[in-house]
């Protein structure tokens, strides 16, 4: 199997993880003002939230906003990458760190699903591992013009 092909499996087992958690949160959702404690991630919520603000509903409703966009934006981010290596060829350096940086994401993720790490932790595992190699493909692709072929 070469490198680009483990690549857009490593970014469709990362997008399919992101989207499981994204409908889990959907399907068992069904909120009435605070009953929300039923939802898969009030638990992440829960361990956002100070320890004295337990009946702070707005903070338990931004928080709860907070984990939907978190996913959203880091299945946007594998589908986005996805489009790009259908368009591009990248080098094998570039597709082995992205490989690497696939497997620890994942792993990290799942780790702070098991745990119940607070959202903030979240969002730092997507900037982290999500929008490195992101940039790393638009910088070839758009390194992949030239000036003389569109002058």
């Amino acid at each position: 199997m070469d490198l680009m092909t483990s690549t857009v499996l490593s970014l469709v087992a990362q997008a399919s993880i992101y989207l499981c958690l994204f409908f889990q949160k959907v399907s068992k959702r069904h909120a009435t003002h605070m009953r929300i404690a039923t939802s898969i991630q009030s638990d992440y919520i829960h361990a956002s939230m100070p320890e004295n603000s337990e009946d702070d509903a707005e903070r338990y409703i931004d928080l709860d906003a907070s984990m939907t966009v978190a996913l959203s934006v880091a299945t946007f981010f594998c589908l986005l990458e996805i489009i790009l290596l259908m368009k591009q060829s990248i080098p094998s350096p570039f597709a082995i760190y992205s490989l690497f940086s696939r497997a620890i994401g994942c792993t990290v993720f799942l780790k702070l699903v098991i745990d119940y790490h607070p959202i903030m932790h979240f969002w730092t595992s997507i900037l982290v591992f999500n929008v490195s190699t992101l940039t790393g493909h638009i910088v070839i692709f758009l390194a992949s013009f030239s000036k003389r072929d569109l002058c």
